[in-house]
């Protein structure tokens, strides 16, 4: 079968932003009080930190086991994924234009879910409610670039939705996305480790769109 590629280059920006430490001052309760009270003040340190850096840490990208029964108006995302460096790549609900407002927005709670490209490849198998989805942000510490409104792929509802083989290439600061049709090699991989999920739901192959 013959593959068919799609590309996608920008730019990438480097995040030199000093990092301010927070202070948390001494205590002068009772021990047992002034633990609490520390305690207390660790913890809300802790979540405001988790703010500063978007709670991406917190973000959970959820795992298909083989066979589960998905939730209503869910399908199953399948997907392989390489890069030349460890990256990562956030997926939110698509928008049709990038604003500041919806990467102020990331930035505070967070992609849907994401992604780790590394050079070895790797598929994934996500449940997620159907609906249209876009790469909205790709990460390589310390850099990074917005993807908001330049692709789109989608998820249908009761289906395996196969979206391609993505292959991430970064040189200096500037990268590419190739999205790749491997078919054949999907169906093999989820005979081997989703053989009630192939079993049971039809394949829809339906690749990311790229349009930058």
């Amino acid at each position: 079968m013959q593959s068919l590629f799609l590309s996608v280059g920008a730019l990438i920006c480097t995040v030199r932003a000093p990092v301010q430490l927070l202070f948390i001052p001494p205590c002068s309760a009772p021990p047992m009080k002034q633990f609490n009270i520390c305690r207390l003040r660790l913890v809300t340190a802790i979540l405001f930190l988790c703010l500063l850096t978007g709670l991406t840490g917190c973000v959970h990208t959820p795992r298909a086991v083989d066979g589960e029964t998905l939730k209503p108006n869910h399908g199953l995302l399948v997907l392989k994924i390489s890069s030349n460096v460890k990256a990562r790549l956030g997926f939110l609900d698509f928008t049709s234009e990038s604003t500041f407002g919806n990467r102020f927005a990331e930035n505070m709670v967070g992609p849907k879910g994401f992604v780790f490209a590394t050079p070895e490849e790797r598929y994934y198998a996500i449940p997620l409610n159907a609906g249209d989805y876009m790469w909205s942000k790709i990460e390589m510490y310390p850099m990074f670039a917005w993807l908001h409104a330049s692709n789109k792929f989608k998820v249908a509802p009761n289906s395996i939705t196969y979206i391609g083989d993505i292959r991430v290439h970064v040189v200096d600061k500037r990268f590419t996305i190739n999205v790749s049709d491997r078919e054949d090699n999907m169906r093999d991989y989820l005979a081997s480790t989703y053989p009630e999920y192939l079993k049971s739901m039809p394949i829809v192959k339906a690749l990311a769109e790229l349009r930058l």
